[in-house]
């Protein structure tokens, strides 16, 4: 068990299109990656920021949690999320101190890691994501 480092900052973006065209313009990057996670409802991009990856995250349709995030908070920073190794024996420490997980066992992620996602209630109202590569 370990932690890595961050790995990214997930942002909800309303529309991909224009979320990618402007941190584009703004930051002169290009998307590096672009992939649908069906299982989520959501569409997401990355950037390469150097050190750390830019996530924009939109949903593929009106039902996934991001849109109900969207709804209630518009456009902006959603997540962090960590790099991790073992994360199975995280998920298993975080529930022996009474951390309410939303997600118990890991799941499928962008570039086939294995996430999960710590839930706000238990973290001061900020959402993290635990993400370890799946080998």
């Amino acid at each position: 068990m370990k932690m890595l480092g961050v790995q990214h900052i997930g942002i909800a973006v309303r529309d991909m299109e224009a979320g990618i065209e402007t941190f584009e313009n703004l930051f002169g990057v290009k998307c590096g990656s672009r992939e649908k996670i069906e299982a989520s409802g959501v569409e997401v991009a990355f950037f390469d920021m150097g050190n750390v990856h830019v996530e924009l995250v939109s949903p593929v349709d009106g039902e996934s949690p991001i849109s109900k995030y969207l709804k209630e908070r518009g456009n902006g920073i959603h997540h962090i999320c960590f790099d991790v190794e073992g994360i199975d024996e995280w998920l298993e420490t975080l529930k022996a101190r009474n951390v309410k997980l939303l997600n118990e066992t890991p799941r499928e992620g962008a570039s086939g890691h294995r996430v999960a996602f710590i839930n706000p209630s238990s973290a001061d109202g900020i959402l993290f994501e635990l993400s370890e590569e799946n080998d």
